[in-house]
């Protein structure tokens, strides 16, 4: 029998989305049904970016700023899926702040 390659995969993703008419998908339910439905099917690598995305009234640049940032959603993930790794992106401004939020502090 022959072996298969598997490629490890990983997602990079936000913590949610405000759409262009209005429909909102920013709980944390969507987040865990979402990341679990990726893991089901083999991701154990997650880039989350601890923003909401708003499409059609921000540009990608405000996109990165303008959304609160939400760390405690992001440890919630890590809590839910303790065999997954995530890694935070968004907002972190130097080593200090980076060595802090590694300590699942905000």
């Amino acid at each position: 029998r022959e072996k298969k390659n598997v490629v490890p995969i990983s997602v990079k993703c936000r913590i949610g989305i405000e759409l262009e008419d209005g429909e909102v998908f920013d709980a944390m339910d969507h987040l865990v049904g979402f990341i679990g439905k990726l893991r089901d099917r083999g991701c154990r690598k997650f880039v989350i970016h601890a923003r909401k995305c708003v499409i059609g009234g921000l540009s990608p640049a405000q996109n990165r700023i303008v959304p609160p940032l939400n760390y405690p959603r992001v440890y919630e993930l890590c809590r839910s899926f303790p065999d997954c790794e995530f890694v935070l992106n968004a907002g972190i401004p130097g080593l200090a702040s980076a060595r802090v939020l590694c300590r699942g502090k905000d």
